[in-house]
C-alpha cells in the first residue's frame, strides 16, 4: 500500500523559504463507505490568505490515504503541488516551580535562621536536616528539633521560585498543498481521497411469531460501519454504497464479520424499535444509504446504525435434505421484492425473541431470494446407501450404472415435508433408470425429491441411474 511520501526537515525549510505556510484546519465532512474496505472521503476548511505563494498545511491527514487519489481544490486559488510532509523540531520552554519546604531548607543550609517552638523564639544556624528533624547550631551548642513542633521559621531565603529549561522534541506530519498567485482573502479548501480500513457491513434481522410453513415477519438491516481509517469522523455526512467499485489499489483483507456479536444477539426482545436513520436511492450501478443525521465515530470504533425496517415480510420455510449431508436443514426463504437490492451481509431470524440461527449471504437483486439455514434437524434420521455399482463397455461407450437407497425416518412432533436434492456422478450422458418416489432431474444433474414423511413414520426410496462415457480412441 502507498503511504505519504514523507520527506526530509530540509527540503522543508527550503520550501518555507519560499513562500508562506499557512495551517489549515480541514476535517473530515463526508464519508462515502463500501463494503470492500474502501472509502471515499472529503475534507473541507477555509482560511485567510495574505496574497502570495502559500503552501497549506492540512494537519494529521491519515497516512492510510492513497497518495496518488488525493485531490485539492481552492476557491480562489490555482493548486500548482500537493505532497504528503513529516518533519520533527525542537522547542526550548521555561517552567518556573515554587520551592519546596525541603528545598528552602536546603537552601538556608550554614546560615542564621530564627524559629519558634511552642511560645520559645530560637535563633542559631542551620546545619543539619531530615524529613522530620532540623539541627540547629548555637552557643557552640547543637540542637535537634522536631519539624512538627515549629510554629514559625524565619530564612534568609529570597528568592522562592526556580526556573527550569527544557527541551521538547515535537512532530507533525500532514498534507501541503502549494498555491502559486494566492489572491488575498478567504480562501475555501477541499480535498478528496481514497482511504482504506473503513468499511461497513449490513447485518439483517427478522423476526416472526410463528414458525409455520410460510407467514411473514419483519425484517430489519443495520449497517455495521467500522472507520479504522487512521482519523476521528466529527459530525459528519455519512453514505454507504450497496456494490463493489473497481479500484486499482491493494488493501489488506479485512473479515467483514470478525467483530459480528452473534453470541449477543440472543438476548434480543420481538421487533425492537429501529426507526430507520438512513435514505437510499439509486446512483449509478450502485445503490446509496445516507444517513439522515451527521454521524460520529472515533479512529477504531464501530458503530450499529439502523437502515431500514420492512413489517410485513413474507418467508417460507423449508426442511432441505441435500444426501452430501449427515442431516436435513431449516431454511427460511425471503423474497427480495422491495426497491432496492441487498447487500452481502448476516441474517438472523428470530422467534418470538430468541434466536433461531444465523447464515452469511451474498448479494441479493431485487425480486431474488435470500435462503438462510437457521439449524440443522437432527429428530429426522437420514442415510444414504449404495446398494450396487456395475460398469459395462461396447466398443467407446462405457456405461456404469449406480443403485442407491435413502432413508428418512420422522421422529419430530409433526408431520414433515422434506425436500431432497442428491448429486448424480457427471458424464456425456446421465439417464434417471427409476426411483420409487417420482423425481425431478435438475440442472447439473441433481435428482430432487419431494416427500411427505407423517410423523413416526420412515421413508425409503430406491433409485438407479446410469452414467454414459464416450471413450475417445487413442492416438
Amino acid at each position: 500500500m502507498r503511504k505519504y511520501v514523507i520527506l526530509l526537515a530540509l527540503a522543508l525549510v527550503a520550501i518555507a523559504a519560499s513562500a508562506a505556510n499557512v495551517t489549515v484546519s480541514a476535517p473530515v465532512t463526508s464519508a462515502v463507505l463500501y463494503s470492500n474496505g474502501f472509502s471515499y472521503i472529503t475534507r473541507s476548511g477555509t482560511a485567510q490568505l495574505a496574497g502570495e505563494d502559500t503552501t497549506l498545511h492540512i494537519i494529521n491527514l491519515t497516512r492510510s490515504a492513497f497518495t496518488s487519489s488525493i485531490s485539492a481544490a481552492d476557491s480562489a486559488g490555482a493548486v500548482s503541488e500537493i505532497y504528503g510532509y513529516d518533519m520533527s523540531w525542537n522547542e526550548t520552554k521555561n517552567t518556573t516551580e515554587l520551592l519546596s519546604f525541603a528545598q528552602i531548607l536546603n537552601k538556608s543550609l550554614d546560615s542564621e535562621i530564627q524559629f519558634t517552638v511552642g511560645t520559645a523564639a530560637k535563633t542559631g544556624k542551620l546545619v543539619w536536616y531530615d524529613t522530620e528533624r532540623i539541627g540547629v547550631l548555637a552557643n557552640n551548642a547543637f540542637s535537634i528539633y522536631s519539624i512538627s513542633s515549629i510554629t514559625n521559621l524565619d530564612s534568609p531565603v529570597a528568592q522562592f521560585n526556580e526556573t527550569h529549561e527544557e527541551n521538547e522534541t515535537k512532530s507533525e506530519y500532514g498534507l501541503a498543498v502549494r498555491e502559486k498567485n494566492a489572491t488575498a482573502g478567504e480562501h475555501s479548501l477541499r480535498l478528496n481521497y481514497l482511504v482504506s480500513g473503513a468499511t461497513w457491513s449490513p447485518n439483517y434481522k427478522y423476526y416472526i411469531t410463528s414458525e409455520a410453513a410460510s407467514g411473514n415477519g419483519t425484517l430489519q438491516g443495520w449497517a455495521e460501519v467500522l472507520n479504522n481509517a487512521g482519523e476521528d469522523w466529527n459530525g459528519i455526512n455519512l453514505t454507504l454504497v450497496v456494490g463493489y467499485p473497481r479500484i486499482a489499489r491493494y488493501t489488506s483483507y479485512y473479515d467483514t464479520y470478525k467483530s459480528y456479536a452473534g453470541a449477543a444477539e440472543s438476548a434480543a426482545v420481538p421487533t425492537p424499535n429501529a426507526a430507520p436513520e438512513f435514505t437510499y436511492s439509486p446512483f449509478s450501478a450502485y445503490v446509496i444509504y445516507r444517513l439522515s443525521s451527521p454521524a460520529t465515530i472515533k479512529d477504531g470504533e464501530t458503530r450499529e446504525l439502523p437502515l431500514f425496517e420492512r413489517q410485513g415480510q413474507e418467508y417460507k420455510r423449508e426442511y432441505f435434505w441435500d444426501t452430501s449431508n449427515s442431516a436435513p436443514e431449516k431454511i427460511f426463504i425471503l423474497n427480495n421484492t422491495s426497491t432496492t437490492p441487498r447487500a452481502a451481509g448476516i441474517v438472523s431470524v428470530y422467534l418470538n425473541g430468541e434466536l433461531l440461527g444465523e447464515e452469511s449471504i451474498g448479494y441479493t437483486p431485487r425480486n431474488q431470494e435470500m435462503r438462510v439455514t437457521v439449524a440443522d434437524l437432527p429428530d429426522i434420521h437420514v442415510k444414504k446407501e449404495s446398494l450396487n455399482q456395475t460398469t459395462s463397455q461396447d466398443g467407446n461407450t462405457r456405461v456404469t450404472r449406480y443403485e442407491y437407497r435413502l432413508t428418512v425416518e420422522n421422529t419430530m412432533n409433526e408431520d414433515v415435508d422434506l425436500r431432497i436434492n442428491d448429486q448424480m456422478y457427471y458424464g456425456d450422458r446421465v439417464r434417471l433408470v427409476s426411483s420409487t418416489l417420482p423425481a425431478t432431474i435438475k440442472p447439473n444433474s441433481i435428482l430432487e425429491w419431494n416427500a411427505h414423511i407423517a410423523k413416526g413414520q420412515k421413508l425409503e426410496i430406491g433409485y438407479i441411474y446410469e452414467v454414459t462415457n464416450y471413450i475417445s480412441p487413442p492416438y
